[in-house]
C-alpha cells in the first residue's frame, strides 16, 4: 500500500493525521485500538465489513468503534483522508459514547468543508489551548445529524458570541460552555448551526478584525498583533494571510495607499 501521511496534532490520546492513499490501493481487514473518525475530503472510497460495503463517492465523515474490522479499497483517483484517532480514556472520547456502529455521512448543518482548512491551520499554528479549542471544534463538527432548528436563540448563545468578540479577554471556550450549562461539543455544533462558523474560528476572525484596524489606524503591526491576542508578528501574519489571501503589510498599502 503506497500511502503518504502528515501528523498534525498528538496529545491528549488523539492524533491527528492528513493521508493521501494511492489510486486502487486496499486495506485489508483490519481494526484500531481506538475510536476513529474520517472526513474524506477529496476522491471516493470504498469500505468494507463483514456485513456490507459502503461506498463514499462526496466529501463525508464516517465514525468507527474501536476494534471495528474493515477493510478499505481507494478508488480510481485515490482519496484523501482527514483521520482523528482517539483512544480509551481520552477527554475526547466522551463526545462519541453514543456512536457504537460504523457510518459515514455527507457534510450537513454547518459541517462545511470550507471550516476544515481553516480550523486545520489553527491546529498546526497555534499554541496548545488554542490548538485545542480547534480540536474540539473540528471533532464537533463529525456530528451526523447535526444539531436541530432553533426555534429561538438561546440568551447565552448570543452572549456566547458577544463575549468571543472581546478578543482582549482571550475567552476560554470550556469555560464559556460551562458557564452556559452545556457541553463544550454542544456550544460548537449550535454556533456552528446558526452562525456557519465554528467559535474558534470566529474568535480567530475577531482577532484579524480588531488587529487589522490598529493597522488601519497607523499602529506598528507588532503593536497591532500582540494587542490583539497574537503570540507575535509572525502568528498574525499566517492569520492574516490564511484568512484574505494577504499579508497585512499587503493590506494596509492596498487599503491605505494615496
Amino acid at each position: 500500500m503506497d500511502q503518504r501521511r502528515k501528523i498534525l496534532f498528538d496529545k491528549s490520546g488523539v492524533k491527528v493525521s492528513l493521508s493521501y492513499y494511492k489510486a486502487e490501493d486496499d486495506m485489508q481487514l483490519h481494526d484500531h485500538d481506538h475510536l476513529q473518525v474520517s472526513w474524506l475530503l477529496s476522491g471516493d472510497l470504498l469500505e468494507t465489513s463483514r456485513a456490507k460495503d459502503r461506498e463514499i463517492l462526496m466529501p463525508s465523515v464516517g465514525i468507527k468503534p474501536a476494534g471495528f474490522v474493515h477493510a478499505n479499497n481507494y478508488g480510481r483517483h485515490g482519496s484523501l483522508i482527514l483521520t482523528v484517532g482517539i483512544k480509551p480514556g481520552s477527554p475526547y472520547q466522551d463526545i462519541y459514547l453514543a456512536h457504537d456502529d460504523w457510518h459515514w455521512s455527507p457534510f450537513v448543518n454547518g459541517n462545511s468543508p470550507s471550516n476544515l482548512p481553516i480550523l486545520l491551520s489553527r491546529l498546526i499554528d497555534q499554541k496548545d489551548s488554542e490548538a485545542e479549542a480547534a480540536l474540539w471544534d473540528l471533532l464537533a463538527l463529525s456530528n451526523p445529524a447535526g444539531p436541530s432548528k432553533l426555534k429561538e436563540m438561546p440568551s447565552w448563545l448570543s452572549r456566547v458570541k458577544d463575549q468571543l468578540r472581546d478578543v482582549s479577554a482571550d475567552q476560554d471556550l470550556a469555560a464559556l460552555a460551562n458557564e452556559a450549562g452545556v457541553h463544550r461539543v454542544y456550544l460548537s455544533r449550535i454556533f456552528t448551526a446558526c452562525f456557519g462558523v465554528p467559535p474558534s474560528v470566529y474568535r480567530a476572525r475577531c482577532r484579524v478584525a480588531k488587529a487589522m484596524s490598529s493597522v488601519f489606524r497607523g499602529e506598528p503591526l507588532i503593536e497591532a498583533a500582540l494587542g490583539s491576542g497574537f503570540a507575535d508578528q509572525s502568528h498574525f501574519n499566517r492569520q492574516v494571510k490564511s484568512q484574505t489571501g494577504f499579508s497585512p503589510r499587503s493590506l494596509h498599502q492596498l487599503v491605505c495607499a494615496s
